[in-house]
């Protein structure tokens, strides 16, 4: 297979992320409606500690590392996006 092929698979790819990304950050919004009005904190260290975990055990060994990285920077976006939208 060409490098030209395989970049094509990883737009693809790329493509359903970004979709899938801002389904997530939809029901970020929502979670952040529902804290602010509950008062509750944004930063959730043992609910990102269980998405870790449930994540993490699915992937090789050799991309544990990179899995725990990408949730980190979901993680971040995720909880920026909260701020902003409770003030």
């Amino acid at each position: 297979m060409e490098i030209k092929d395989l970049r094509n698979q990883i737009d693809v790819i790329d493509d359903q992320l970004v979709e899938l990304y801002l389904k997530r950050m939809e029901i970020v919004a929502e979670i952040a409606k529902v804290k602010k009005e509950e008062g509750g904190a944004i930063n959730v260290s043992s609910r990102e500690e269980e998405i870790v975990a449930r994540v993490t055990s699915c992937a090789p060994d050799d991309l544990k590392d990179h899995v725990k990285t990408l949730f980190s920077t979901i993680f971040s976006t995720s909880k920026n996006y909260q701020k902003k939208l409770n003030g």
